[in-house]
């Protein structure tokens, strides 16, 4: 029963985060379109950090057999990477850099939504 459950969660997370780099991808499509070069350079960011969440996720698939060894190493990893990016953001502001500000807030807002998709996921069952 419990694997069947993970294999649920598992599958609904992955699900998640590939339906949401789909309607981004759609998104960047309609953008370029209407050659809208600046918001579809935003969208992109933004599908590449779904696609990094589901990487990271992945590699937890791959190199933990438990549950909770997964979640901690994908909470972990994510966590790691958004510092990064909180310095980044830091740094962009006290240089006064607008654009640079906007791309690492949205960056910092989009894994926010990612963590609390994965948290509702597995939050769920438990």
């Amino acid at each position: 029963m419990v694997k069947i459950m993970d294999n649920c969660k598992h599958e609904t997370f992955i699900g998640y985060l590939d339906r949401q780099t789909a309607d981004i991808q759609k998104t960047i499509a309609l953008l370029v379109a209407d050659e809208r070069k600046d918001e579809s350079d935003f969208e992109k960011i933004r599908a590449n950090i779904f696609q990094i969440a589901k990487s990271v996720y992945q590699t937890s698939l791959k190199t933990f057999p438990e549950e909770n060894a997964r979640l901690e190493f994908l909470d972990s990893r994510l966590a790691m990477i958004a510092q990064s990016w909180k310095s980044a953001l830091d740094k962009a502001k006290t240089h006064h850099d607008e654009v640079r500000v906007l791309q690492e807030q949205l960056k910092l807002d989009t894994m926010e939504e990612i963590l609390k998709k994965r948290k509702e996921i597995w939050e769920v069952a438990e």
